[in-house]
């Protein structure tokens, strides 16, 4: 696996897993991450901290779509030469229930509220719905031929399957577990992914004068005490602090020229956003609190 730093976009390290890694998710805390690994039928445990492999979990066969839930506490694999899924205790590192589904799983998606699984399979071209108090089957939607992946909107209510064979995204509506619409020509599509969360929404108006604006942030990592420097002014600025799954954790008016020291210790571990928002400029950033 490799792990790029997005800010001089390079490899800045590479990690061993198993044979064939297909899917990949990050916990909601950002400080693990999971990898499906699909000829070794192994999900392997990264801790992003220091890019080292804390565990490796026996699952089923070709596991291949992964997902957490939103509390960090369950892991969903789709095994999709076994036709089921594998839920895993991210506390014990253990398998803690199999759950059958349709004939090959692929994509996996969790709901907002972490109550339902929605997982596709391509070859009964069909999304199992997963009660996950009760790790049980509650229904099975069916769309377009083949589907492959599946996201889920940030309010729950929509999910879009691709139908490779179809050339097609289905619309499914949540509260009713029935296709609301299906997209038609688009490709062959087989895209695996989730909607990104509000802190990559632009606020306040771009400058078409000043310098492109850059931000920086020292110590990265931080023990939640750090310094935020722009070249621009951020006088009369707001910044906003958000998770890894986009929730505002942080807010504070910014009254300084063109530098600030945050002092937010109670945040737990994990990587964060920052926004800084004047009437001209949205600057963006993430750090890692330790």
């Amino acid at each position: 696996m490799s792990v790029i730093n997005t800010l001089t976009n390079t490899i800045s390290n590479t990690i061993t897993v198993g044979t064939a890694p297909d899917g990949i998710a990050v916990s909601p805390d950002g400080n693990k991450v999971y990898v499906a690994n699909g000829n070794s039928a192994t999900v392997t445990v990264i801790n992003a901290l220091n890019d080292s492999v804390a565990a490796t979990i026996t699952v089923s066969t070709a596991p291949w779509g992964i997902a957490v839930s939103p509390d960090g506490n369950s892991v969903y694999v789709t095994n999709s030469y076994a036709g089921s899924v594998s839920v895993i205790n991210t506390a014990t590192n253990t398998v803690s229930a199999t759950i059958s589904v349709d004939a090959r799983p692929i994509g996996v998606c969790v709901s907002p509220d972490g109550n339902k699984v929605y997982v596709v399979d391509d070859l009964a071209s069909t999304v199992s719905v997963i009660n996950s108090i009760t790790n049980s089957v509650i229904t099975s939607i069916q769309v377009g031929n083949r589907p492959i992946g599946i996201s889920v909107n940030p309010d729950g209510t929509k999910l879009y399957v691709t139908n490779n064979f179809s050339s097609s995204v289905s619309v499914i509506n949540t509260a009713t577990n029935s296709v609301s619409a299906t997209i038609a020509n688009v490709g062959g599509p087989v895209a695996f992914g989730n909607f990104i969360s509000s802190y990559t929404s632009t606020t306040g108006i771009p400058s078409q004068t000043n310098p492109t604006p850059t931000i920086s942030i020292y110590p990265n990592p931080n023990n939640g005490t750090f310094t935020l420097h722009s070249q621009l002014s951020i006088l009369n600025a707001q910044l906003i602090i958000i998770d890894v799954l986009g929730n505002e954790v942080y807010h504070q008016p910014i009254n300084n020229s063109n530098q600030a020291t945050i002092n937010i210790p109670e945040l737990s571990g994990g990587v964060y956003f920052y926004q800084l928002i004047n009437e001209k400029e949205t600057l963006r950033g993430k750090f890692i609190k330790e």
